[in-house]
């Protein structure tokens, strides 16, 4: 499933940075790696509760990791429907420009 998420990902990404602005994608991926950041930040009282360091009870635990998890699914979601959004935004912006050339061209001819 990896494999194929990647194959998938790598034509979807290919495709994205030649319609999607370079200032966009570095402003979306930051903001979603400061999000997942905080999301695993979350899960670090487990992991120190299974380490014995802290004693927590298990439906605190059970509630960070579930907070984190669903945090960091949230910020992947948007960040992949901007990114999609602003992708579909300019291939049909560079479908309109080219139409627009070929009709200036046929009115030149």
């Amino acid at each position: 499933m990896i494999l194929a998420a990647s194959l998938f990902g790598v034509q979807v990404g290919a495709l994205g940075t030649t319609y999607v602005k370079e200032h966009m994608i570095k402003v979306v991926m930051g903001i979603i790696m400061l999000i997942v950041a905080v999301s695993r930040g979350l899960a670090i009282p487990k992991y120190l509760n299974d380490l014995g360091l802290v004693s927590l009870e298990h439906g605190t635990t059970s509630f960070l990791m579930n907070a984190s998890f669903i945090i960091m699914a949230v910020a992947l979601l948007i960040g992949a429907v901007i990114i999609l959004s602003n992708m579909i935004k300019g291939m049909k912006k560079s479908k309109e420009e080219k139409e627009m050339k070929v009709v200036t061209s046929h009115g030149k001819a």
